[in-house]
């Protein structure tokens, strides 16, 4: 189980490493539109 946890843990850091490099929001709301908009995409 603690190896299932550590390996989401991974995708989710490398899911916004990889959506928000380099870019600024205005807001958390935005910024999570975008990670859900680079998801769905």
């Amino acid at each position: 189980m603690a190896k299932a946890v550590v390996r989401r843990a991974r995708l989710w850091i490398l899911i916004k490493t990889e959506c928000v490099r380099g870019r600024v929001f205005a807001t958390r709301a935005e910024a999570n539109f975008a990670l859900f908009e680079y998801i769905d995409g």
